[in-house]
């Protein structure tokens, strides 16, 4: 079993190895909800197949003494090319999420299911900050 400290980050070399680490620790139900897909996950077996088709090859020594992942999205600078997605119930896997991505210099996307409000999202300093809303079938008014 992990303990604390670095040993996950030692034990997860690899996403394959994440998940399996977090198959042992997560309740059942909050590892289904994370390592599955909608329906019948089909999108989520095309992007496993998809990022299998591209190989990542380091190149030690090679490149820019100094890094800089930030990108502009929309506008606003991001520090990293990622923003946290509008996951469902996040926080049953990090608490405060919104804050990391603060920290990261990241944005984050509020899911309708998620552990955080609106109003606590907007109180930090996440750019962007966005809301993943549902148009439900037959909810929409006309006026």
């Amino acid at each position: 079993m992990i303990g604390s400290g670095q040993d996950w980050r030692r034990a997860g070399y690899s996403i394959a190895a994440m998940r399996e680490l977090a198959r042992r620790v997560l309740p059942r139900p909050a590892f289904d909800f994370a390592g599955g897909g909608a329906e019948d996950e089909r999108t989520l077996w095309r992007n496993g197949a998809a990022f299998a088709s591209v190989d990542l090859v380091p190149r030690p020594l090679d490149g820019a003494a100094e890094r800089d992942l930030a990108i502009e999205l929309f506008g606003r600078r991001l520090g990293l090319p990622v923003m946290i997605g509008p996951t469902g119930l996040s926080g049953l896997f990090w608490p405060d999420g919104e804050r990391a991505a603060a920290a990261a210099g990241t944005g984050f996307c509020l899911s309708h299911g998620a552990v955080c409000t609106i109003e606590e999202l907007a109180a930090t300093s996440a750019a962007p900050r966005w809301m993943q809303v549902f148009m439900v079938k037959g909810s929409r008014s006309r006026q």
